[in-house]
């Protein structure tokens, strides 16, 4: 089964090839009930939602919206975002996530 960066490179149209047999699979996309909590806020109306293991976020804002902490850490752009990330006005939890991911911090 394709990875959620997989089938979202696929939908943008980035994919270098076609995923194999779609029909054959449901893709599971994160399901905000179950693996992340409640919405919180970020500065200029941004939101978020950390998830229950407290090792991950969904992003609901910005050019990243609907990614997850962890995809953009596999990500060389992403990284890059994570990084401007730190140096703004976000909550700690949320910098915590990111923090973690980059391995600048253990859980």
């Amino acid at each position: 089964m394709p990875t959620i960066a997989e089938l979202r490179k696929w939908l943008r149209g980035e994919a270098s090839e076609a995923i194999s047999d779609q029909s054959r699979y449901e893709p599971k996309l994160p399901t905000i009930s179950e693996d992340f909590g409640h919405v919180q806020h970020a500065p200029r109306g941004g939101k978020y939602k950390i998830s229950a293991s407290g090792d991950d976020a969904l992003l609901l804002f910005g050019k990243y919206h609907g990614q997850t902490i962890k995809e953009l850490a596999e990500d060389a752009n992403g990284i890059g975002y994570l990084r401007w990330m730190l140096a703004q006005e976000f909550p700690t939890d949320l910098k915590d996530v990111v923090m973690f991911r980059l391995g600048m911090k253990k859980r």
